[in-house]
């Protein structure tokens, strides 16, 4: 039909590996990574930041609700980390490409680093669950 399915927070899902990602993909479906969780202390944050270590993710979209949540701040955290050809990519060429019916383009993987101050956030989130 030249639908192309995209798949919005995979890394919410338990099975979302990267090799599950690999088939999904290859049965024409794009994957749609919450950018805030991309900075998340959590073992869905470690399942976003996996993805675009492989390169898997092609699209990253705030989930906002209203709130603090915003594209803005995980732009900044790519730029700081030398992935400013990603991002633009995942938050810019990717989006507009889907909107216009043409095809995505690859994203480089690349490795983004949580802070330590994030990741002591998080453990101390977890406690508090």
């Amino acid at each position: 039909l030249g639908l192309v399915p995209v798949l919005a927070h995979p890394e919410r899902y338990v099975s979302c590996t990267p090799g599950a990602v690999t088939e999904w993909r290859a049965l024409g479906a794009r994957m749609q990574v919450d950018a805030t969780t991309l900075l998340a202390a959590s073992a869905r944050g470690a399942r976003a930041r996996r993805l675009v270590a492989h390169g898997l993710a092609d699209i990253l979209a705030a989930d906002n609700h209203g709130d603090y949540r915003s594209l803005a701040t995980v732009r900044e955290a790519l730029v700081e980390q030398g992935a400013g050809e990603q991002a633009e990519l995942l938050m810019a060429r990717n989006p507009g490409s889907i909107l216009e019916d043409d095809a995505t383009a690859p994203v480089p993987p690349f490795r983004l680093r949580l802070s330590w101050i994030r990741r002591l956030r998080g453990l101390l989130a977890e406690e508090d669950a």
